[in-house]
C-alpha cells in the first residue's frame, strides 16, 4: 500500500523511508521524480529495477543547496559552476561535475561524474534538506514510457512499487530540466556542452554566458 502525503504536510514519513532504503515519489519543477538515498546500493539496485532501466545509464541528484555540491562532487569545482548557479538555481539546470569516488557505481554508470540540481519546487528541497543528503532525481516513468506529470500517472505505473507518494497534483511543467556538463577544460571563449535542451533554452544559457564574460 502507498502512503500518500498531501501537499503541505510534514515530511518526516519521507525521510524515514529514505533512511530504510524505501523509494519515494516526489514532486519537482519538472515532473515527479523518484527518490532514494545515492549512498544505499540496494536502494539504488531496487530503484534500476523498479524503473527498468538500464544500469550503464547514471541518475542524477536534487540537492537543497549548493552547500550540499560538495558532498558528491570532486574538487577543485569549475567557475562556471558559481555563475550558473547564482543565476539558474533553484531552476531546471542540471549541472554535470566530477563525481567523487565515494559514490556508488550504479549511480555514476561509471561515468565518474554526477548531475546536480536545486530544484525550485519547495517540496523538493525540503525533502533533501531533511533528509541532509541528496536525494535521486530519475523522473518516475518505467524506461521508455513519458515522465509522470500526476500523482495518477506515477500509480498507474508503479502501483504499490513506490512507498511514499508526495501528492502535489498535476504538476506544469512540458519541458525537463536543461543538462550542462561542466567537466571539461574549455578554452577561452567556448561554450560548455549543453547535453540535453529542456526547460532553459540553449541560447538563453550562452547568452547569460556571453553578457557575463564567460
Amino acid at each position: 500500500m502507498v502512503e500518500i502525503i498531501k501537499k503541505g504536510k510534514a515530511l518526516e514519513s519521507a525521510v524515514n523511508a529514505l533512511k530504510e532504503g524505501r523509494i519515494v515519489a516526489y514532486p519537482t519543477e519538472t515532473f515527479y521524480g523518484l527518490a532514494v538515498d545515492p549512498f544505499n546500493k540496494k536502494a539504488l539496485e531496487k530503484l534500476f529495477k523498479v524503473k527498468g532501466r538500464s544500469p550503464e545509464k547514471p541518475i542524477g541528484l536534487i540537492i537543497s543547496d549548493i552547500k550540499m555540491v560538495g558532498l558528491v562532487a570532486k574538487k577543485p569545482w569549475p567557475p562556471l559552476l558559481g555563475k550558473l548557479s547564482k543565476e539558474y538555481w533553484p531552476g531546471p539546470l542540471t549541472i554535470i561535475l566530477n563525481a567523487k569516488d565515494s559514490l556508488p557505481k550504479i549511480l555514476t554508470g561509471g561515468t565518474e561524474k554526477i548531475a546536480l540540481r536545486v530544484s525550485s519546487n519547495l517540496t523538493a528541497r525540503k525533502l533533501s534538506n531533511k533528509f541532509a543528503l541528496p536525494i535521486t532525481a530519475t523522473s518516475a516513468n518505467p524506461e521508455g514510457k513519458p515522465p509522470a506529470t500526476s500523482p495518477e500517472e506515477v500509480l498507474s505505473y508503479f502501483e504499490d512499487k513506490v512507498n511514499i507518494l508526495i501528492d502535489e497534483g498535476r504538476l506544469k511543467a512540458k519541458q525537463p530540466s536543461t543538462i550542462i556538463d561542466l567537466t571539461e577544460t574549455y578554452p577561452q571563449n567556448q561554450m560548455p556542452r549543453i547535453i540535453r535542451g529542456g526547460e532553459i533554452t540553449e541560447s538563453e544559457i550562452f547568452d547569460f554566458l556571453e553578457k557575463n564574460n564567460h
